[in-house]
């Protein structure tokens, strides 16, 4: 009788284990989209969207400012700074809303504010040898500046090199 009552007991406490276990789990999900939804829609317009098909990036952008002559980079999802009418730089990590950039190829379509762009180049650069202002430049079609870090891993979400495409309106 002792035996019976035991195995019981270990069937009832696995099944209340994982069903706790699995309603956590639910109740996180639930909340999660719930609160992506919600901070989406008070941060960005449907314009304000950046979609690669090919690689499957889809984020939300931002628009930044210089803050004492840097830019931040949002946590989650990209930014664009532009200093001309026809030229936009977007930035995100390479962890979140950039994971998966350096996949984009050469040819590959990108979509912003609804327009079509196509990607022209694609580079990996150090750090140290970027220059902002070139970066900015006005150019004679508008486009599109796609940078994240690439390289090896440096302090402060960082690091030693820099992929940048470069998307042209078609």
């Amino acid at each position: 009788m002792e035996l019976k009552h035991r195995i019981n007991s270990k069937h009832v406490f696995g099944i209340i284990y994982f069903a706790c276990l699995f309603g956590f789990l639910m109740l996180n999900i639930a909340l999660s989209g719930a609160l992506e939804t919600h901070a989406d829609s008070q941060i960005f317009d449907s314009s304000s969207t950046l979609i690669i098909p090919e690689i499957g990036l889809k984020t939300g952008v931002t628009k930044l400012s210089l803050e004492e002559g840097k830019l931040n980079t949002p946590d989650y999802y990209a930014g664009s700074y532009s200093r001309s009418s026809n030229k936009t730089l977007i930035v995100g990590h390479r962890t979140t809303a950039f994971s998966g950039l350096s996949k984009a190829n050469i040819g590959e379509e990108v979509v912003f504010s609804g327009n079509l762009y196509r990607i022209i180049s694609k580079n990996t650069v150090k750090k140290s040898d970027i220059n902002m202002h070139a970066l900015l430049k006005k150019s004679e079609r508008d486009t599109l500046v796609l940078m994240t870090c690439a390289g090896e891993s440096l302090d402060n979400n960082d690091a030693t090199h820099r992929l940048i495409l470069t998307a042209v309106l078609e």
